[in-house]
């Protein structure tokens, strides 16, 4: 559809505004949140085409919900990544900004910029049974705290819901201290094999 029929299906007196997804969903796809949202205000103010627009950084941060400080390194990263180009054109002692969204971010490819989600190969400690576990082995659980805010955090799946937490924890000397005092009371079970069975026994 063009954009000319698009214009005649819509309703008289009508408001809309062509979005540039690609481009916004692989700002927020790599933790550019902040530039997506600049670009998002900038497109608020698009017309019919792609002519350049000029709001102000407070109409900028109010639609954006950033500082100006922040709308500056967010239009950094829209000119480096070849989203918005950016015109500066002096009046006497007033200097605009003229902003024009690019064609690249309406066609391009929309995992291109994706962040790759990396597989944690850290070890966490089991805090019921002190045991050294890879933290790609753990459990995801989210719970609400009694002050009412959300958690997420990886339990040890042989240990919880049995033995207490079973939370995850990370490598520390403190926890070290208390995987020795615990090792010292209880004994550390380990896993013996032999003639084909298994059987635990305490260090």
């Amino acid at each position: 559809m063009t954009e000319k029929q698009r214009r005649e299906t819509l309703p008289p007196k009508s408001c809309y505004v062509m979005l540039p997804l690609p481009a916004i969903l692989n700002l927020a796809n790599s933790g550019q949140r902040a530039a997506s949202r600049v670009l998002y205000a900038l497109c608020l103010h698009l017309g019919p085409g792609l002519d350049p627009v000029y709001p102000s950084y407070p109409t900028i941060s109010k639609f954006a919900y950033i500082s100006e400080n922040g709308i500056r390194k967010a239009l950094n990263v829209l000119v480096k990544r070849g989203y918005v180009s950016i015109e500066k054109t002096r009046k006497g002692r007033k200097t605009t900004n003229y902003y024009t969204v690019l064609h690249k971010a309406y066609t391009e490819d929309i995992s291109h910029h994706s962040r790759k989600t990396r597989l944690d190969t850290s070890i966490r400690i089991c805090h019921s049974c002190y045991e050294e576990v890879p933290a790609s082995e753990g459990i995801a659980d989210v719970y609400r705290t009694w002050e009412g805010q959300t958690r997420r955090v990886l339990r040890h799946a042989p240990c919880w819901p049995w033995r207490g937490s079973a939370e995850l924890v990370e490598d520390s000397t403190g926890i070290r201290m208390q995987q020795e005092q615990y090792w010292s009371i209880n004994g550390r079970k380990v896993t013996v094999q032999g003639n084909g069975s298994e059987d635990s026994q305490s260090l």
